[in-house]
């Protein structure tokens, strides 16, 4: 079938165009977009940068740990449900901007773990047990 397009009235020439302009956003949508979230809020692109890198522990945040009895699989935990204390959140820190995310362990424990976002890692700075006002036992430094 061969289109003559210069017999075309305008408003065939608007169908066609409309209906190739159709397909090719089906077509695009399927292949490009359809894997991607393009409606993510802020605190879903944090977490998804803090998760997507190696996870590292500072002396500090593992002392810290050992003291409040929080283990890394608590920490799992928080890093991927924990809520973003921005009051607490040092956003605009070079070159490693920190996250302070709270939430509560398998166990019931109310947590504050602090990550700073660096360049090829997630580095765990501190754990801080929010039920707890003061670790005269702990001396982490």
């Amino acid at each position: 079938m061969r289109i003559n397009f210069l017999n075309m009235t305008n408003a065939k020439r608007i169908r066609l165009f409309l209906m190739g302009a159709v397909l090719g956003s089906i077509i695009m949508y399927f292949f490009v977009f359809k894997e991607r979230n393009v409606y993510k809020s802020p605190s879903e692109v944090i977490h998804g940068k803090l998760q997507s890198k190696q996870l590292q522990y500072t002396k500090h945040a593992q002392c810290r740990m050992q003291c409040r009895s929080i283990s890394e699989s608590e920490v799992l935990e928080i890093l991927k449900n924990g809520e973003i204390n921005y009051d607490k959140s040092q956003v605009h820190d070079k070159p490693c901007p920190s996250y302070a995310l709270e939430g509560n362990t398998a166990d019931g424990q109310s947590v504050r773990i602090v990550f700073a976002e660096c360049d090829s890692t997630t580095k765990v700075i501190t754990a801080i047990d929010l039920g707890k006002k003061d670790d005269v036992d702990c001396s982490c430094e």
